[in-house]
């Protein structure tokens, strides 16, 4: 289970548009706690994990039709 701090984490390098975020190396270069398996997880449960933990973005995601 991803917990709102490893969330957040990645929320913060997709944000701050430093890297693709396909690119793992590049993201765990920014944020070295993301291993291969929370990556994953998070890719694979990300629209989850913004209902969960960031309900404004979710929002903005159902406005536009995502």
């Amino acid at each position: 289970m991803i917990t709102k701090e490893q969330y957040r984490a990645y929320e913060g390098v997709r944000r701050s548009g430093v890297c693709n975020m396909f690119d793992w190396e590049a993201i765990q270069s920014v944020h070295p706690k993301l291993t291969d398996a929370i990556l994953g997880e998070i890719m694979r449960t990300y629209r989850e994990l913004v209902r969960q933990y960031d309900p404004k973005r979710n929002k903005e995601l159902e406005k536009a039709g995502r």
